[in-house]
């Protein structure tokens, strides 16, 4: 049984804080661009998110967590382009009613799953987010 401890809930917080670094290394306009920010400070509780709401990914077969672990990728993807786009939005909400908020968020979500996806980083990512799954559960039965 999984269960989710103060241990696993640190844990998962540190993973994200991990992926956000990840994230914030591979944004390509990192150099000039503030919005990513919003979304690394975001990163440990997407991580936390995550982490728990795949809790019950340990208890599948090895193929069912190898396609789960891509699954949880994208949603991870998802809302840390979300956050991109909050922050993008917040920047620049002081130029008026032309930048509109939905957009940002969407433009920026839908930016980072296309990234991940023929930018090909999900061939790297997704055995790094199994293996992650696989260090989490095993810290949370240990307890």
């Amino acid at each position: 049984m999984v269960r989710v401890t103060g241990r696993y809930v640190l844990a998962s917080l540190a993973c994200g804080a991990a992926w956000g670094l990840i994230a914030w290394l591979l944004w390509p306009e990192r150099a000039t661009a503030h919005e990513p920010t919003v979304a690394v400070v975001m990163s440990p509780l997407i991580g936390l998110l995550i982490g728990v709401c795949f809790v019950w990914i340990h208890r599948l077969e090895k193929a069912g967590r190898v396609f789960v672990a891509l699954l949880s990728l994208y949603v991870a993807a998802a809302l840390f382009g979300m956050c991109v786009g909050i922050g993008e939005w917040a920047e620049r909400r002081h130029l008026g009613p032309s930048v509109i908020a939905s957009a940002a968020v969407i433009e920026n979500m839908i930016g980072t799953l296309w990234g991940l996806t023929f930018m090909f980083y999900f061939v790297v990512m997704w055995p790094l987010a199994y293996f992650n799954h696989q260090w989490l559960g095993r810290l949370a039965r240990r307890t």
